[in-house]
Parts: C-alpha cells; sequence; structure tokens
C-alpha cells in the first residue's frame, strides 16, 4: 500500500471515529499472509516437496511446543513461545511429529531484538530434536535452495 493509500485511509478511520460509537468501528484489514521472499520460496518449496508432504506457513511455536507440565516459571516459558512463529514446517503426512522447520532470515533478522529471538528458537529445537534450517532471504529462490532440507544438512 502506498504512503499517500495509508493516508487516505487513515483519514477516512479518523472520520468514522467522529461519526460512530466506538463499539460500531472494526479497524481491520486484510493483508498478505508471506512476504514477496517468503512467497517466492514458498513456491518452489511447494514444487519440490514429494506429495506425501505438507507445508505450513506462519505456525506459532506454542502449536509447535509445549512447556512441560509442572514446570516451575511455566507461565514465563509459555510467555517465550506464545508470541513468535515459524515462517514455515514440513510435515510429513504419515508420521506428523515428523516435521522440519525453515526460518527465512531477512534483514530484520539483523537487529538485537531479532537475533535474541533466533537464538532462543535454535535452542528449543535443539533441545526437543527438531531440525531448523536457516536459509537467508532473497528475492527468488531455485530448487537448489531446498538441498539443504533434503540432504538433511542443518
Amino acid at each position: 500500500m502506498e504512503k499517500s493509500e495509508n493516508k487516505g485511509c487513515l483519514l477516512a478511520l479518523l472520520e468514522l471515529f467522529k461519526t460512530k460509537k466506538l463499539d460500531d468501528i472494526f479497524p481491520y484489514e486484510r493483508r498478505t499472509i508471506l512476504s514477496a521472499n517468503e512467497l517466492s520460496f514458498y513456491k518452489v518449496l511447494k514444487s519440490g516437496l514429494p506429495v506425501e508432504y505438507s507445508v505450513f506457513t506462519k505456525v506459532k511455536l506454542e502449536d509447535i511446543f509445549k512447556v512441560i507440565n509442572g514446570s516451575e516459571n511455566w507461565n514465563s516459558w509459555r510467555g517465550k513461545i506464545r508470541s513468535r512463529h515459524i515462517d514455515f514446517v514440513i510435515m510429513e503426512d504419515a508420521n506428523p511429529m515428523n516435521i522440519v522447520l525453515i526460518e527465512i532470515d531477512d534483514k530484520s533478522h539483523n537487529t538485537a531484538k531479532a537475533q535474541e529471538a533466533d537464538k532462543f528458537k535454535d535452542k528449543l529445537a535443539k533441545a526437543t530434536n527438531t531440525r531448523l534450517i536457516r536459509i537467508k532471504a532473497k528475492r527468488t529462490y531455485s530448487t537448489d535452495d531446498l538441498k539443504p532440507i533434503f540432504n538433511g544438512e542443518p
């Protein structure tokens, strides 16, 4: 969305606030699930993946992992996985516990906060014996980019 379109949407929203009750306003709009880089990777991944595997996008860590019942500071540990996601999960259809996690590392991963989150995901994957593959973001991908997935590379 262009900056001028954003400004127009914001002005329209502000006008709604003037004329309607707060309960009448529902300020949401759809957005794309995947970035352009992620969509490019997804298309190559889908085309190169055997039919007995499924691909899921933007899966919450809490959908993949859980805090062990009775753990000390359970809520704190849950908070670490609650609002984070993995870019792609490949699952073997015949064995849903057989998964591979894929993170596309774009420039947003260069911040200190993002690097801390990446380290947490790496540690989580290692602690749970789950394969996590990091792929450097680029505009387009080829089937060569899938080699680490199929060759069992980390």
